[in-house]
């Protein structure tokens, strides 16, 4: 069974803004952008290849028993019926988020596929260089992930929990250290025997998320923050742990430090929309590295 669905965005949307949201770096492997086309595998039952193009309507190719399902993901991942009206509206009392929005228009809040994908991207993020995660997790998608060729493209699913069970060796040898290797094992395992339930935590509380995943061996409040905003898509979450992110705001909003408190206290005007900032900020960065199409329509 093959889909095609033509799917009606909330305006503004840019498919090849918000897709560099999702892809963050020239090393990732696994969120694919080419000629204005996003395409990904998605690890359902059986293995899905996903193609997103944006012509006036975002239209979505998708095969297997599974296409329709396939459909309500992309439409989470990439935002595309969130209204941010309200956050444009505010954006215009400060003028570097004004001209932030202006040059960024149509980027949408994106989540990963799932909240397995999102935690093993936290941990794995840890303490280390954008391009250097996104090179172990591409690796780790092409060893342990799903293959899928469709049209001389080949490409891998994000791997299954189970599968990397009992993988520390495996982990060790494309880069992840004894530490992380085994944070992975324990957060597989979670979730292949359904101690961590995705569904029971896209309903729960910031604070009800926080409580659950916070046991988790490896997990700390950046990580945190990070899954909340990236895995469940809660926009008033910024991950003030995040180093990088705390320098970007500095450097872009003319701050004097850039502690966590300080972050925060920064941030409190657009509480609501705190992620919203974090995103627009990855992409000025991307920005500056010229890794943006100069065409961006």
């Amino acid at each position: 069974m093959k889909i095609v669905k033509e799917i009606e965005p909330k305006s503004p949307f840019s498919l090849t803004l918000t897709s560099w949201l999702l892809k963050r770096s020239v090393k990732n492997g696994i969120d694919m952008i080419s000629d204005k086309t996003y395409c990904r595998v998605l690890t359902l039952r059986d293995p899905v290849l996903v193609k997103v193009t944006q012509d006036s309507r975002i239209v979505v190719e998708a095969s297997g028993e599974e296409a329709e399902r396939v459909v309500e993901i992309v439409e989470r991942m990439l935002g595309i019926h969130v209204d941010l009206t309200r956050f444009y509206e505010m954006s215009q009392a400060h003028s570097v988020l004004r001209d932030m929005v202006r040059r960024f228009l149509g980027a949408k809040p994106v989540v990963f596929p799932s909240l397995f994908e999102a935690v093993i991207n936290a941990i794995t993020c840890q303490q280390i260089s954008l391009d250097a995660c996104l090179s172990i997790l591409t690796r780790l998608t092409i060893t342990f992930g799903d293959k899928v060729h469709l049209d001389n493209l080949t490409a891998y699913g994000f791997p299954r929990p189970e599968r990397l069970i009992n993988a520390k060796q495996e982990l060790r040898k494309i880069g992840y250290s004894e530490r992380k290797a085994t944070y992975i094992g324990e957060v597989a395992t979670k979730f292949a025997n359904g101690e961590i339930q995705e569904e029971r935590l896209r309903n729960a509380s910031n604070e009800d998320v926080i409580e659950l995943l916070g046991e988790l061996k490896g997990i700390g409040r950046w990580s945190l923050d990070y899954i909340l905003l990236r895995g469940l898509g809660r926009l008033n979450v910024f991950p003030t742990g995040d180093v990088g992110a705390q320098n970007k705001l500095r450097r872009y909003f003319n701050l004097s430090v850039s502690d966590t408190e300080h972050v925060k206290r920064t941030l409190e005007p657009w509480s609501e929309y705190a992620g919203l900032i974090y995103f627009h900020l990855l992409l000025a960065s991307l920005e500056e590295k010229g890794v943006l199409p100069i065409d961006m329509s």
